[in-house]
């Protein structure tokens, strides 16, 4: 997928409609929210990232992988695709080198960027849980029919 936010919402959708979802998988995830034109992350966006990363390290012991994904909009004025386009890396960037420098634990880390027609001056920042190695339970199991 290109954007994770696309696969957040189709991920939700999917979940929606079947009937073999997983209803206790749980999406670890935040979104810092940025002043049109603005890359830099500001006082009150760091410490929402450290809050945030310190809250999802006592959550669960052990994460796949962590995405970054910058977006910005193409219609802020006087910005054209291209720098629409670089304001989205540019922040993806800036707030992946800050989780690093906040992060304790080593984690695969990838960053996206995204741009939007409209509203998209956010970064999304997920925690993929390790399902596997955690050895979390089936959310999902299959009923045990008491006659048998």
């Amino acid at each position: 997928m290109k954007s994770l936010l696309k696969a957040l919402f189709i991920s939700v959708a999917l979940m929606a409609c079947s009937e073999a979802a997983i209803a206790c998988k749980r999406i670890v995830l935040t979104r810092l929210t940025f002043v049109e034109n603005a890359i830099d992350l500001d006082a009150t966006q760091l410490e929402k990232l450290a809050v945030f990363i310190n809250a999802a390290n006592e959550a669960y012991a052990r994460y796949s992988e962590v995405t970054i994904e910058g977006t910005a909009s193409v219609r802020t004025p006087g910005q054209t695709l291209s720098e629409a386009r670089q304001t989205a890396k540019l922040r993806a960037a800036n707030v992946a080198r800050a989780y690093q420098q906040l992060q304790p634990n080593k984690i695969k880390l990838t960053t996206l960027s995204e741009i939007y027609a409209e509203n998209g001056d956010f970064v999304y920042v997920q925690f993929h849980i390790d399902y596997d190695a955690l050895k979390l339970p089936d959310c999902n199991p299959v009923p045990i029919d008491p006659r048998h």
